[in-house]
């Protein structure tokens, strides 16, 4: 997980918000306006998250991802927060019997979770160098045990990753190609594990 710096508010989103008070994300699916607009706030968010899932920081698009409630809309008392833009990140589709991320998630929560967009979540992680990802705090071990972060298929491809970089054996290159968003502005997939060790 790294830390997601975003903008504010898209007026995009605040002006459907305006022209509809009180609706609520679920209802979003009942008209083609509310599937675009569902559609639009993936985009822009995952273009702030540098083509990354916010989770586990997997490389997405707009057909591989899904919008997450940080604090789950299914659940009662968080279902007033359901179309709040603070509330609401791109994520991976990663399902079946290694779901990972909002798959594993579901509306599990509890105020222990580290949130992507907390500027000190990152603090909370170490990474070994075969993938795993670790935390001395009870708040962080929750987080990876709920998303699943050290599934198998996350763990290989964090070590994989990091095998690259040592591979180059050049600290600004890996600075350059790995933790700068390219001319699409995306990051390079599983950035957590290289900003631990190279930056």
């Amino acid at each position: 997980m790294i830390f997601i710096s975003r903008t504010e508010e898209p007026d995009f989103w605040k002006e459907y918000k305006r022209k509809h008070p009180g609706i609520h994300y679920d209802d979003l699916q009942n008209t083609e306006a509310g599937r675009l607009i569902r559609q639009e706030i993936r985009k822009y968010n995952i273009s702030q998250q540098h083509g990354l899932c916010a989770y586990c920081c997997k490389r997405i698009d707009l057909d591989k991802s899904l919008n997450e409630h940080i604090k789950p809309r299914g659940l009662g008392k968080y279902s007033n927060q359901s179309m709040d833009y603070n509330n609401i990140i791109a994520c991976c589709r990663a399902e079946g019997t290694d779901a990972t991320c909002s798959a594993a998630k579901g509306n599990d929560y509890s105020n222990q979770f580290i949130s992507p967009l907390d500027e000190d979540c990152e603090s909370y992680f170490e990474y070994y160098k075969n993938g795993e990802v670790v935390s001395d705090s009870p708040d962080g071990q929750y987080t990876i045990d709920l998303l699943n972060l050290n599934s198998y298929r996350l763990r290989t491809a964090r070590a994989a990753q990091l095998k690259n970089c040592e591979n180059i054996n050049d600290l600004e290159l890996i600075k350059l190609y790995y933790l700068e968003p390219d001319s699409q502005n995306c990051l390079e997939p599983f950035v957590d594990i290289i900003k631990f060790y190279y930056s």
